[in-house]
């Protein structure tokens, strides 16, 4: 069995927002997950996931 973690950038959401901007948000989180899972699912099939990093650009994905 095998783990791993990643992570990306912090995501800001000021308490002020407008709900379309929450929304927005959202999708936004949403497309940084799926980004992060699709890089985890790719380096845990890798023999060695800490060189998948090291040889793939881990940009977030644009907005």
């Amino acid at each position: 069995m095998k783990g791993l973690y990643v992570w990306g950038e912090p995501l800001w959401v000021n308490a002020d927002r407008s709900m379309e901007k929450i929304s927005e948000e959202g999708e936004t989180l949403a497309r940084r997950l799926n980004h992060l899972t699709a890089q985890a699912e790719s380096a845990i099939q890798d023999n060695n996931p800490v060189q998948y990093f090291l040889r793939h650009e881990t940009l977030e994905p644009e907005a």
